[in-house]
């Protein structure tokens, strides 16, 4: 069974695939809070096939979980972990820069161990980033 996971942000949306064979990628910008026709977009270009279990997380999952029966919303830490756990298992540090903030995650043994978010929204820190 493929496994698809959206990470719905504020300016983005990103989709990862993972089965037996591939891991398959897209990021997409929602153009002003586009974000179905972003996710559809991205959809369009993932080559999904069978069953498929979808977890969602990010800024706006609430929205796709609402609106898609069988949708799994986790929460988006767990999620950063789990993905950096599968692609580099001996990480001791996570830094997410979001459109909207920025937070630090320490790792030990795997787990987290410490973490750190600014505290008030910085709108455009990724756009600065990305500049």
């Amino acid at each position: 069974m493929e496994r698809l996971g959206i990470d719905i942000g504020t300016n983005s949306v990103k989709m990862v695939v993972l089965n037996e064979e591939k891991v398959a990628k897209k990021y997409r910008y929602t153009h002003h809070g586009r974000l179905l026709a972003a996710i559809e977009k991205g959809l369009r270009k993932l080559d999904l096939k069978g069953e498929i279990g979808v977890c969602v997380t990010g800024a706006n999952a609430q929205i796709m979980a609402d609106h898609i029966h069988g949708m799994q919303r986790i929460e988006y830490i767990p999620a950063v972990v789990e993905g950096v756990r599968y692609s580099v298992p001996d990480a001791g540090s996570i830094i997410d820069i979001g459109g909207q903030d920025s937070k630090y995650i320490s790792l030990k043994n795997g787990e987290v161990a410490d973490f750190q978010m600014n505290k008030i929204c910085a709108a455009g820190t990724g756009s600065f980033v990305e500049e």
